[in-house]
């Protein structure tokens, strides 16, 4: 932000100017509109906001970064509608079981990437944060998992992003961002009121919780394309994408939310406590 008494360059955030100590006027009204957001205490308006802005990410993304995993699909085909298979044959199942696990493998693979290369992100956070306002900060890390998974989902809809299920594809992937909001943000609340549940769970060895997060989801989207054609693939996707992300903070995250205290250290978007 400029100094009008001395022109001096000083932070977005900065009250007064450090070289003369003028008082800088912040007439930003994006700037003001995210303080706004970061005053509110309920997190309320923070969630729509990143999920509003997750939304724009995937609009502009969504074609670009479709290309990767359009290669990697063009490699592996899938019939998608298992149209070759007759209806109640052990053929349809096996296509609907492939179907199904091709769906939660996506959700799946971006979770990992991210779980896998979470140090890598976090120091590139890092880097990030000082360049931007504090206010936008609780922007950084649901961004990211929206990108990531633009990068995987996109490939595979890229004919098919304006297909409506819960939402349309193209918007999806915000959903992915939005998550990854709410559990920075209530996490460990989540898990204080589920106590007796987490700390059962955790008596459950961490390979067979792994088995359980990819097997539950899988199970779900048989169940819902046995015996049939695949209809309504669009909404059976997405919906076998939440339960996969919900199943796999309930069954694989750690106490407190571990994985990602460090980011909601790091690029929080809470307010500060007076």
């Amino acid at each position: 932000m400029r100094c009008a008494s001395c022109g001096t360059e000083n932070i977005a955030e900065a009250k007064q100017c450090s070289k003369c100590g003028a008082t800088l006027e912040n007439k930003n009204a994006l700037l003001e509109f995210l303080r706004s957001v970061n005053n509110d205490s309920s997190g309320v308006l923070a969630s729509v906001t990143v999920f509003f802005f997750c939304v724009i990410l995937s609009l502009v993304l969504w074609y670009p970064l479709s290309i990767p995993t359009r290669i990697i699909r063009a490699l592996i085909p899938v019939n998608v509608n298992c149209t070759k298979s007759a209806p109640g044959s052990f053929d349809m199942y096996m296509c609907s079981a492939g179907v199904g696990l091709f769906t939660i493998a996506v959700p799946l693979l971006s979770m990992l990437v991210i779980f896998i290369f979470r140090k890598q992100l976090m120091r590139l956070a890092k880097k990030l944060t000082p360049k931007l306002p504090e206010v936008s900060r609780f922007l950084i890390m649901p961004s990211f998992a929206t990108i990531v998974f633009v990068i995987s989902w996109s490939g595979g809809h890229k004919d098919t992003g304006l297909s409506w299920g819960i939402m349309p594809q193209i918007a999806f992937p915000a959903v992915i961002g939005l998550f990854t909001y709410v559990i920075s943000r209530y996490g460990k609340k989540i898990q204080l009121s589920l106590k007796s549940f987490f700390d059962t769970r955790d008596k459950i060895p961490r390979i067979l919780r792994f088995v359980l997060a990819a097997a539950i989801p899988l199970l779900i989207s048989l169940a819902i394309t046995a015996q049939q054609r695949v209809s309504f693939e669009t909404l059976k996707e997405q919906f076998v994408v939440l339960v996969a992300l919900i199943i796999g903070f309930l069954v694989m995250a750690p106490r407190s939310g571990d994985i990602i205290a460090g980011a909601r250290k790091a690029v929080s978007g809470q307010p500060k406590k007076t």
